[in-house]
């Protein structure tokens, strides 16, 4: 039976894309046509993401999506080719700059020329037309097609306005202002853009291929697994590979944010986008372009920022809103007065055109999506994967972080302290148990089959394993020809009515136990240490300083062992014992337990962990950790460093403060000049300047999250 056709996945750029309520009406413009199943407009990514039906071709489908995105911003189009690095001058808003330039003019002679308005009209008119007639064909396109209540229909109804009243200069003003603030709002834009880009830039471009001719210059895509490549002193590694020749120390802050750099030999695997120190390397490359670890984080960070935090989706409605209010409100300030109050018409009129130029929420919706973007970015070039905005919102709120404990908070490498033989000898014990655990990448399996190792033996024979079964919380099943093997703790062995000996808690109090069973015949223990992870105390007492008020362990292990774990950190709240979805139950219990106004992060690292990373509010996951893990948490901490969790949490809390600045900037500021404009103290181009300047004070204050401190 032939597979199902399944959806096309497209990511494009958008160029000049400069309003964000313009990129929420081209995302659902966009929706609505045929053959597409979702379409995710990044404005601060300046991303357009598409998912398609099968069978849609590309010839079809884009022509019409740039179209959409033409129409609604006329200077944005779509990009269908890689764009190559410009420098700031490629990126200038050169239409507008020679509109500016040329409508300047006029409007400078206006001014100067004495006599009245009737011989100085012409001028201002011919300004007019040429600063404004972007806006002003916008408007009436979009006024044609049902489409009211945008930056262009308020402007073209102010300076109108403006016109029929005869304030022939504050209309020209109005327009000239405005494209002074578009103009400075794309560089600023641009400039966001750029500055959180520049974090991410760890993607390499070229690698030096060995070949049977010498060395060739490729690009990394054209490299296949198994390929040999030179990697020379200050070279960024291309591809995921194992060193074969050669030492060197590699710099991983791009990748982990981590300021040392770190020794590597040969057998050692090193990862793209890390930078070579001073040794000459000689790697075989493990995977390809698409599957490298910086393809990886550099498609998980794209994808970030289309996730947006619920104060993004509140701003964006409430423009929907608020922008249509405000002109309700200027309708009332121009008829009311005059009507009730008996005052002059023309100053009411005046007074609400600057009502309609003030009412524009480009600073509003423009800041809140740059902010987190900038957030997002501040946190990837720290090592610290968020997966969307949201996130971010959530950790700035944190409450309560629970940890999982092997391998997590402690260092997971366990040592094979004692082996407890019943009938049999301790290496067999010990034999036998490499064998039951050769299948499992669990940290306990792993310390088993090193102590094996370290009898000399070579690693055990897999092929006389039959059957192998992982039993998640418990341990491991293996049928040999002739036997049949249990390994792993208490539950398991009661789970199979295996008779264990009494336990002495003092003389195992450090150590986790694996009990051996033959045949549901108990063979045997081995005991096994497993240390704090270097840091761990003081990671935790930076959380406790910055102000999260609880701490759990939540754990599969045995409950005396996670109390002892719990009592060297100082953490009241203990979960031991846990299946994975009996973590995933503490976990509930500790949500109840918390504020409503926070949030419950989980921190693990294991395959066991997925369901209670999922089911948190914000699952933290440590790099070094299962693919299961990293895929279920919503962050990812490249590094195994515990103090990236506090760091995380302050620059979330960093960046909601800048969001909250910008919002109470844009709104304090514009309620200021209206309250200034009614009283008759402010006037049109006193507006302009107020909107225009709050956005470009919007867009540099997001930028303050990419700071270090």
């Amino acid at each position: 039976m032939p597979a199902a056709p399944q959806n096309q996945y497209w990511h494009l750029l958008v160029a000049n894309l400069g309003c964000v309520s313009c990129a929420a009406k081209m995302e659902a413009k966009i929706r609505n046509l045929p053959g597409i199943v979702r379409a995710d407009l990044d404005f601060a990514a300046g991303q357009l993401r598409l998912e398609l039906a099968p069978g849609i071709l590309q010839k079809e489908i884009l022509p019409a999506v740039d179209q959409i995105i033409h129409f609604v911003e006329k200077d944005a189009h779509l990009v269908l080719k890689q764009p190559t690095r410009s420098n700031w001058l490629e990126s200038l808003p050169w239409l507008r700059l020679l509109r500016f330039g040329t409508g300047l003019l006029p409007f400078i002679g206006a001014l100067m020329l004495p006599g009245g308005h009737f011989f100085r009209l012409p001028l201002f008119l011919a300004a007019y037309l040429i600063l404004g007639s972007d806006v002003l064909l916008a408007a009436f396109t979009r006024i044609g097609h049902k489409q009211l209540f945008d930056e262009n229909f308020l402007m073209s109804l102010a300076t109108l306005g403006a016109l029929l009243i005869g304030e022939y200069p504050e209309a020209v003003a109005v327009m000239l202002f405005y494209q002074i603030g578009e103009i400075c709002q794309h560089l600023a834009v641009d400039h966001s853009r750029r500055s959180i880009k520049a974090l991410l830039d760890i993607r390499p471009e070229q690698a030096n291929l060995i070949t049977k001719q010498g060395l060739t210059l490729v690009h990394p895509d054209q490299v296949k697994p198994g390929d040999r490549l030179q990697i020379r002193p200050g070279e960024r590694v291309p591809l995921d590979s194992r060193i074969i020749l050669g030492q060197s120390a590699l710099d991983t802050a791009a990748l982990t944010g981590e300021s040392l750099p770190r020794p590597v030999d040969p057998g050692d695997e090193i990862l793209a986008g890390c930078i070579n120190g001073s040794g000459l390397l000689t790697v075989e490359v493990l995977h390809s372009y698409g599957d490298s670890a910086v393809s990886k984080i550099l498609a998980m960070v794209e994808a970030a920022s289309a996730r947006k935090a619920s104060v993004e989706q509140f701003i964006t409605r409430f423009a929907a809103i608020y922008t249509p209010l405000m002109v309700g409100l200027a309708l009332l300030l121009a008829l009311l007065p005059p009507l009730f109050l008996h005052q002059p018409i023309m100053d009411w009129i005046y007074r609400a055109l600057i009502l309609l130029v003030i009412s524009c929420p480009c600073a509003l919706v423009l800041s809140v999506p740059l902010g987190y973007f900038g957030g997002l970015g501040a946190a990837s070039s720290r090592g610290i994967l968020v997966k969307g905005g949201n996130f971010l919102e959530k950790l700035a709120t944190a409450g309560t972080v629970a940890f999982d404990k092997t391998g997590t908070l402690t260092s997971g490498q366990f040592v094979v302290d004692h082996i407890q033989a019943a009938g049999m000898e301790a290496n067999e014990i010990l034999r036998l148990s490499a064998l039951a655990e050769s299948f499992s990448s669990h940290p306990i399996a792993q310390s088993i089959l090193m102590a094996w190792q370290s009898t000399g033996a070579e690693l055990p024979d897999q092929k006389r394993v039959r059957q192998y079964q992982d039993l998640a919380g418990r341990g491991v099943s293996a049928e040999l020809e002739d036997c049949r093997l249990l390994l792993g703790n208490s539950r398991l062995m009661k789970e199979n009515q295996v008779l264990l000996p009494e336990f002495d808690e003092k003389a195992g109090a450090d150590a986790t136990i694996l009990y051996l069973a033959i045949d549901g015949v108990y063979a045997g223990e081995i005991w096994l240490s497993d240390q704090l992870k270097v840091g761990a105390i003081g990671a935790l007492s930076k959380l406790r300083k910055i102000g999260v008020g609880q701490l759990a362990i939540i754990s599969g292990d045995r409950q005396h062992i996670v109390r002892q774990v719990a009592g060297k950190l100082g953490i009241e709240q203990i979960f031991a014992e846990l299946l994975p979805e009996q973590k995933v139950a503490a976990l509930e219990t500790l949500i109840v337990r918390q504020n409503r106004k926070n949030s419950v992060i989980y921190v693990g690292d294991g395959i066991n962990d997925a369901p209670v990373l999922a089911r948190s509010d914000v699952g933290i996951a440590l790099g070094a950790g299962s693919d299961a893990a990293i895929e279920s948490a919503d962050v990812v901490i490249l590094s195994d460093d515990l103090d990236k969790i506090s760091e995380v949490i302050c620059l979330a809390r960093k960046t909601s403060r800048i969001i909250r600045q910008n919002v109470f900037l844009a709104l304090g500021l514009k309620a200021a000049v209206l309250i200034l404009a009614v009283a008759g103290f402010a006037g049109i181009w006193q507006a302009v300047f107020a909107d225009v300047g709050v956005a470009i004070l919007a867009v540099f204050n997001s930028l303050r999250v990419l700071s270090r401190k």
